[in-house]
């Protein structure tokens, strides 16, 4: 893991509260490690809650054994990212809040690179690390977000941001990706947290543009360094993230954008080419449903329509 400068803890706001909360959906093994590495941070200390998403109560029951210093709060449906980090918003009042992927790894110093920045900018809401693959050279996959609405590719590569990471100077972004995220939960919370509707993918960039309109910057820390391991869940980034990433356009269109439908009919281009052009099946269909989903208006979740 990459750090950032060792002496995180020891500069102004790091003794403020933090909660972590990690998402869990059938994948117990990367939660509980995601979440033990948490509770090992001796500085920030953060208050860890794990989000379980439908696993099933033995799923649960492991998890709470498994994590004793850690909340687990369980959700009898799926209830996609957005309403599970809404759950975890709603019980807890702490001033930070860290979302980290089960599938990241942030260590402990970057995290506190992100509250640095946070405590001396209060017109910031969001702050978040540059994303490196997790296998070597650990290149860069995302220094920062695009709005969706109006770029294919949301993740802004290196190269685009060469001067600011070069220089190791933070920058506004349209917003920062979930996997790895520190929010300032109060003003967030006033603009009415995550959109459910969106279920999985799109919702930070949603919540980020709400935030933008609040006078609220989203921010990429080049100091602090996080690591995506994209492999983790291959078939479902194939399908699943396909769907949501591409059908959750639409809904960001129609969100966003006072007059949609040039907007709308670019991205079901977009994606109709996109299916034709999959060399598998599923994904291919995958992206077709998104296209007509999105059109019709029809989003929350589609787990199961879209993996029959």
């Amino acid at each position: 893991m990459a750090a950032a400068r060792s002496d995180a803890g020891h500069r102004p706001g790091a003794e403020a509260a933090i909660a972590a909360v990690v998402v869990n959906w059938r994948q117990e093994r990367a939660t509980v490690e995601c979440a033990r590495r948490l509770l090992g941070w001796r500085l920030l200390a953060p208050a860890v809650t794990v989000v379980d998403n439908a696993s099933g109560a033995a799923a649960v029951a492991r998890l709470r054994e498994a994590l004793p210093g850690a909340r687990v709060l369980a959700n009898p449906t799926n209830a996609g990212f957005g309403a599970a980090v809404n759950r975890a918003l709603a019980t807890t009042d702490a001033e930070f809040v860290l979302l980290l992927n089960n599938d990241a790894e942030l260590g402990e110093d970057a995290a506190g690179e992100l509250l640095a920045f946070l405590v001396a900018h209060p017109e910031a809401a969001v702050a978040g690390p540059v994303l490196e693959a997790a296998a070597p050279p650990h290149e860069v996959i995302a220094a920062g977000g695009r709005d969706p609405g109006r770029h294919g590719r949301t993740h802004a590569r290196a190269a685009e941001r060469a001067a600011e990471l070069a220089a190791g100077r933070p920058y506004r972004v349209d917003y920062v990706p979930g996997t790895a995220a520190l929010l300032r939960r109060a003003p967030l919370a006033a603009i009415g947290g995550f959109e459910e509707a969106y279920f999985f993918s799109g919702e930070m960039a949603d919540l980020c543009a709400r935030a933008g309109d609040a006078g609220l910057g989203s921010y990429i820390v080049p100091a602090a360094r996080a690591r995506h391991d994209l492999d983790a869940a291959a078939d479902q980034r194939a399908v699943l993230y396909a769907y949501y990433s591409l059908r959750n356009r639409f809904l960001f269109v129609r969100r966003r954008r006072a007059a949609p439908a040039a907007a709308l009919a670019v991205w079901a281009l977009r994606g109709c080419l996109g299916a034709l052009a999959a060399g598998r099946r599923d994904r291919g269909r995958a992206l077709a449903l998104a296209v007509a989903d999105g059109l019709r208006g029809r989003f929350g979740p589609a787990d199961e329509r879209v993996r029959r």
